[in-house]
């Protein structure tokens, strides 16, 4: 029994009080379904931020203890892309880039190079 026989379920969890939305990510064995006996914590939350109203794309590599995770999603007038690096057998993770935050933010060094 090792980490090759790692299975993850992922859920996507609402906010609601004393409980932050994100990706619920629950390392598991690949037999028994119950959780991963190398995994420190049974379930790692991956925030992240805007709204969702159409295609919502979760993508995971996972390489050893290691998982590489793209959260994309958005609106019709905004695209978001998170970009994780979780450790999930110690539980932690490292947000490595996000979108920016507003509009103006990432247009702005467009329009005044124009000028």
């Amino acid at each position: 029994m090792g980490m090759n026989t790692l299975i993850l379920t992922c859920v996507f969890s609402a906010e609601s009080p004393g409980r932050k939305r994100g990706l619920e990510v629950h390392p598991r064995h690949f037999t028994t379904g119950t959780s991963h006996e190398s995994a420190t914590v049974p379930m790692i939350l991956l925030d992240y931020e805007g709204s969702y109203e159409y295609s919502f794309g979760t993508y995971i590599e996972v390489m050893g203890r290691y998982l590489l995770v793209l959260i994309a999603h958005g609106s019709l007038f905004r695209r978001y892309q998170t970009l994780y690096l979780v450790d999930w057998v110690q539980g932690r993770l490292v947000c490595v880039s996000k979108s920016p935050t507003s509009l103006p933010t990432m247009t702005a060094p467009f329009l005044t190079s124009l000028l």
